[in-house]
């Protein structure tokens, strides 16, 4: 995926600052919507698909710890990294537990900010790849019949031909046969290929 469908939602309420990352980060590729104030990023939700989220710790009104607890009680998932010049411990360790990413004390070294932020979204898109493929491999499970999908889960408790067939009261090439089917549908090649991608109990 290319680095503009990134977005990197950024708030901090020290203008500088905010002007700073956002053109450094465009000038990187990036998608990036700088906020102020944290009223002015909850009114902007819902946030895009492949997002990152960076949060000063310390604002005037409120602050990434309060977001933090917003986004986990509307149970919206999304990276975020924290920054802060100010911080106490206990808020960063509070951060870290309630699942923030990281944390990096301002001022923020460029190159480092970029680094931890390609390596948040490598992450995010791996999880995106496996959930997508749990997502085909489930659709394609339901393509096949009740009684494929009965002999589909004795293959995945390791049941042989032969046990299957006594199982149900078929014959073993019943069995052998609707095997090669459901393999066919599931598009798997092997017996190890489909105990992989077998999402389902």
């Amino acid at each position: 995926m290319i680095k503009k469908s990134k977005t990197v939602y950024l708030i901090d309420d020290d203008t500088a600052i905010l002007s700073g990352i956002t053109l450094f980060l465009r000038d990187q590729g990036f998608q990036v919507k700088a906020y102020t104030n944290l009223t002015d990023f909850k009114e902007s939700l819902p946030i895009a698909p492949l997002s990152v989220l960076l949060t000063d710790m310390q604002m005037v009104s409120e602050s990434g710890l309060d977001l933090q607890d917003f986004l986990n009680n509307e149970r919206i998932d999304v990276p975020m990294i924290f920054l802060s010049g100010n911080s106490q411990p206990q808020q960063i360790i509070s951060a870290l537990k309630n699942g923030a990413d990281d944390f990096l004390l301002k001022p923020v070294e460029p190159n480092l900010l970029l680094n931890l932020i390609e390596k948040t979204f490598e992450k995010l898109m791996h999880q995106f790849v496996h959930a997508e493929k749990n997502v085909a491999f489930s659709l394609l499970y339901q393509s096949l019949t009740e009684k494929e999908k009965e002999v589909a889960q004795y293959i995945k408790q390791g049941f042989s031909n032969k046990m299957i067939a006594e199982a149900l009261g078929l014959k073993a090439d019943t069995i052998k046969k609707k095997r090669a089917i459901i393999f066919e549908k599931l598009y798997c090649s092997s017996l190890p290929e489909f105990l992989k991608k077998f999402p389902l109990k």
